[in-house]
């Protein structure tokens, strides 16, 4: 478990504040979520929708009985598979969050580079 949030964090790197299990997740791999010091997700946006505030960085949080973040583990050693499948990832609760990816082609090449290795 501290070993692949280790992996996630460092791929991550400062995209998020923390990343951490969740107690709260069944099905879906990952969920953003707002720190304690500040407004919630959804305030923060309607926030900077009328340029009253500014981005925080999110805590994202794993399901670590989900196959992807069970693959990260498997994946440990192997550093780009592992990168790219924590910015998975986290692309995936940004747009389960509403939001777009950071690199929307990026994202689509990753995602298509990972669905052709499990395809090949």
């Amino acid at each position: 478990e501290a070993k692949t949030i280790a992996v996630i964090k460092a791929s991550l790197g400062d995209r998020v504040t923390d990343v951490r299990a969740s107690t709260r997740l069944t099905t879906s791999a990952s969920c953003l979520v707002a720190g304690s010091h500040g407004p919630d997700r959804e305030l923060e946006r309607l926030l900077l929708q009328q340029n009253r505030g500014s981005r925080t960085k999110p805590i994202l949080e794993i399901n670590l009985r989900h196959p992807l973040v069970a693959a990260i583990a498997k994946a440990g050693a192997e550093a780009k598979t592992a990168d790219d499948l924590s910015l998975l990832l986290l692309e995936q609760a940004q747009i389960l969050d509403g939001e777009l990816p950071e690199d929307p082609a990026a994202f689509a090449a990753r995602l298509n580079r990972l669905v052709l290795q499990g395809v090949a």
